[in-house]
């Protein structure tokens, strides 16, 4: 069902672009509906992220829901925003590293088992992005995989990167991740009520600053992997943009399906695309057979077009 209705006049510039992108795919596409989704949903990917009225209803939604403890209204509002940005795949030029960050950020509101198709076993240690990505990507995959990745050679250099002139912010992100790892519950502890300080001071929007979606991500992956009795050593923060009765309720994770959105005639493929389950994440050496450097050859990027591919068959099928 639908919290907010499509219909809603303050979402009309949504729709007004939203129906320009819609005129602009059909046409481009010339009949072909792989095409025309592929040109719809990157449209669409885009329009999610930047589209003011739709973030300022998220934000005043949000900001009705956190003072009613409205948990079910939290979730979705979260959901739609994130999931809509990860569903599509665009040109990065990364490794699966840039997940990291959008797949801790998204687990604040998604069903947990998630993250095992971001990031599935046999993927390599990431290498190429963010440095803070890399440390943490490669955590991540430690910390789901204990037996087939070198975690002491990730734990090292984690440990370095924290230790080293870094931002506090990304510091405490790999730290807590590091901190799973090792089920040092000090650690999370302390990173994990920096985090939530130090989000509120970054250049975000009134939105993202209202919940530290960052540390619903981080606990839930603590609570999937650590022993219970460690678990409940762990210190929750103590701050404006946390709030323990929602993480409570996220861990029991009975979810109701409610949308954001219902999206009308004639966009109901979007409602296909929110219901897909994120693509398996799939990467490539793209320069493997062409001649140029032996680091070039090596390197690793998402292979955004077979994940987009993944998508638009789900929607094909669904729709």
């Amino acid at each position: 069902m639908s919290i907010i209705e499509a219909s809603e006049n303050r979402l009309e510039s949504y729709f007004k672009r939203l129906g320009k992108f819609y005129g602009s795919a059909k046409s481009k596409a010339e009949g072909d509906e792989h095409k025309f989704l592929e040109l719809f949903l990157y449209f669409w990917n885009y329009l999610s992220c930047s589209e003011n009225d739709l973030l300022d209803m998220c934000a005043d939604e949000l900001s009705k829901a956190i003072a009613e403890k409205n948990y079910p209204l939290m979730r979705a509002i979260m959901y739609f925003a994130d999931k809509s940005n990860i569903l599509w795949n665009g040109k990065i030029g990364c490794d699966h590293s840039y997940l990291a960050y959008h797949m801790v950020k998204y687990l604040s509101s998604a069903e947990y088992a998630d993250i095992y198709r971001a990031f599935p076993e046999g993927l390599p240690p990431a290498s190429n992005g963010h440095t803070m990505n890399i440390n943490a990507a490669n955590l991540i995959l430690c910390i789901l995989y204990k037996d087939s990745y070198d975690a002491e050679t990730a734990a090292d250099k984690a440990r370095k990167y924290i230790f080293s002139k870094q931002p506090r912010w990304d510091s405490a992100f790999v730290a807590c991740l590091l901190g799973i790892l090792e089920q040092d519950t000090v650690m999370i502890s302390d990173n994990i009520q920096t985090i939530c300080e130090m989000y509120s001071r970054t250049d975000l929007t009134s939105f993202e600053k209202m919940l530290c979606q960052f540390a619903y991500g981080i606990l839930v992956i603590a609570y999937n992997n650590l022993p219970l009795d460690k678990y409940e050593l762990i210190r929750y923060p103590e701050y404006k943009n946390f709030d323990a009765g929602y993480l409570k309720w996220l861990l029991k994770g009975e979810f109701t399906g409610e949308k954001l959105i219902e999206y009308p005639e004639p966009y109901e493929a979007l409602n296909a695309a929110m219901s897909a389950p994120i693509s398996v994440t799939k990467v490539h050496q793209p320069y493997l057979n062409e001649n140029v450097s032996a680091r070039q050859k090596k390197l690793i990027i998402m292979d955004g077009e077979r994940m987009n591919d993944e998508l638009i068959g789900y929607i094909m099928r669904n729709f």
